[in-house]
């Protein structure tokens, strides 16, 4: 089980993680003028050294999009794009493929509100947070009291690109 934490988001300017996200817009050939980001780090692979998180400000009526980016020999490299995020994220105590479950709360959009799970499929998490199964607590999966994003604030609020 791991530790309780609620973990804000951050809204301050970071040198790194700044160059993390100009890198992904550069490797997507897309210019990055008019997004704002808040961000976290947080050890989801349990290897000792914290991803990145960046929810986007690219938001919709499902929620927004959050940019997860492995830590790598202390680099971090893109991992996972989610869409139709909404937080807080609550980290569940059990893993796939190595890296923690991600419980999601789904509304809006015409999605029917529920907590939804994703899991690492060995290369990212799903895509689509709307489209993954319900979470339900059964066979010892529950959650833990590790929460992200947790003090909900819009990344409309956050770093300006």
């Amino acid at each position: 089980d791991l530790a309780s934490a609620s973990i804000i988001a951050s809204k301050n300017f970071d040198t790194k993680v700044d160059k993390t996200l100009r890198d992904y817009f550069a490797m997507h050939r897309t210019n990055p003028k008019g997004s704002r980001y808040l961000w976290l780090t947080y050890d989801l692979n349990g290897d000792g050294k914290d991803e990145l998180l960046a929810m986007m400000n690219w938001c919709g009526t499902g929620g927004c999009t959050m940019l997860i980016f492995e830590n790598h020999n202390d680099n971090w490299r893109f991992n996972s794009r989610i869409t139709t995020i909404r937080s807080p994220i609550t980290l569940a105590n059990y893993q796939h493929n190595g890296w923690r479950d991600l419980i999601i709360p789904v509304s809006g959009g015409g999605a029917k509100a529920s907590n939804r799970i994703l899991e690492y499929t060995g290369v990212s998490y799903p895509n689509n947070a709307s489209m993954a199964p319900d979470f339900k607590e059964e066979n010892n999966k529950s959650l833990s009291s590790v929460v992200l994003f947790s003090d909900q604030t819009s990344p409309i609020h956050g770093v300006k690109m």
